[in-house]
């Protein structure tokens, strides 16, 4: 039933091994093996790369969909998801288009009645579903949604060199160095103190 579906890049297809040219090049291995990628991994590898190629500003849900460089869809396939990925593309304009097998409105993980996953999934085979890219909108939504939510609990992916990110900015306040004259009067890694925020935040009380 999701044969066409899944095999939405020539990558992606288990009977056709990359070429010795596309084995020497990094992204063309990320697209052969994007299938074993956790999501959040794989979302983050991908606007990392269209960071260095485009100059992409900071992840933001404000940003105009056409100056987007990942969209998600849904898998529309009822089949138990082996993975959090099941295909991935780039469009002609450069954008990445991630397909999940989760969050969805259509698929197996869809909250929808089976008359319509079963439709959407024969649509989605034959290559007609108007239905399903107008769905897409809204799991597009839905997955920006998840991604963002993890990366803002996750000091490592906001943390920028130098501690300049904002988050970073506030842990410099628990350490005493709260204000950027004076870090500048220390000749010390500053960034490397945020590690020991936890420490010197607690003992500033006194005895």
């Amino acid at each position: 039933m999701d044969g066409k579906n899944r095999a939405a890049s020539s990558y992606l297809s288990p009977g056709n091994p990359p070429a010795d040219k596309e084995q020497n090049d990094p992204l063309a291995q990320v697209f052969h093996n994007a299938c074993s990628y956790n999501f959040f991994a794989m979302a983050e590898l991908l606007h990392r790369l269209a960071k260095g190629e485009k100059g992409t500003p900071e992840l933001s849900l404000r940003d105009d969909p056409a100056q987007e460089t990942l969209r998600f869809s849904a898998d529309a396939s009822l089949a138990f998801p082996c993975s959090d990925i099941s295909a991935l593309k780039r469009d002609t304009s450069g954008a990445f288009r991630m397909t999940t097998t989760f969050m969805g409105l259509q698929g197996s993980q869809s909250p929808l009645p089976g008359y319509y996953l079963d439709h959407l999934a024969w649509k989605a085979v034959h290559e007609q579903s108007p239905v399903g890219d107008f769905l897409d909108m809204f799991s597009h939504r839905l997955t920006q949604f998840v991604w963002h939510i993890w990366r803002k609990y996750r000091y490592h992916i906001s943390f920028r060199n130098g501690g300049v990110d904002a988050f970073s900015q506030r842990m410099y306040s628990l350490v005493g160095l709260g204000h950027r004259q004076l870090r500048d009067k220390l000749a010390i890694n500053h960034s490397k103190m945020l590690a020991y925020s936890g420490i010197l935040a607690t003992s500033q009380g006194g005895y």
